[in-house]
C-alpha cells in the first residue's frame, strides 16, 4: 500500500489532519496491507504535540490492524532526529519495522526484500 501526501498538506488544519489519517486506516483495514510506503517528500503540514498525543493514541488503538513494515520516504536533512528517533521507537512498541528513506526506490526494496529471498 502506497500513501502519497501532496502539496495540499500545507493547507490543512487539525481536524481535515485527523481525517486524512483516519481515512488511511480504513483503506489499510480493507486491505489488509502488510508493507506500506508513506511518501512525506511533499508533507508540509506542522504537528503540534496535541495532535502527536493523538496520532500516537490511534495508533495504540489500531494496533491489530498495522503493517509489518513502514517505510517512509522523506527530506531527512530537514527533519530533526529526535523526531525520527520518536517515531521509530513507537513503531517497534507496535511490533512493526519502520525505516526511513531518502530515495523511494530504496524503500521499495526494504518492502519486497523478504520476497526477493523467498524467490532465491
Amino acid at each position: 500500500m502506497e500513501v502519497v501526501w501532496s502539496p495540499y498538506s500545507k493547507n490543512l488544519f487539525p481536524a481535515l489532519y485527523r481525517s486524512e489519517f483516519l481515512t488511511f486506516f480504513k483503506y489499510q483495514n480493507i486491505c489488509k496491507a502488510q508493507n506500506i510506503l508513506v511518501d512525506e517528500r511533499m508533507f508540509y503540514y506542522e504537528i503540534d504535540d496535541e495532535l502527536e498525543e493523538w496520532v500516537n493514541n490511534t495508533l495504540k488503538d489500531r494496533v491489530v490492524f498495522f503493517a509489518k513494515k513502514v517505510a517512509i520516504v522523506a527530506n531527512i536533512t530537514n527533519m530533526r532526529q529526535d523526531s525520527i528517533d520518536q517515531r521509530v521507537e513507537k513503531a517497534q512498541l507496535i511490533n512493526t519495522q519502520m525505516l526511513f528513506f531518502e530515495n523511494k526506490n530504496a524503500a521499495k526494496d526494504f518492502l519486497i526484500e523478504e520476497y526477493h529471498l523467498d524467490a532465491k
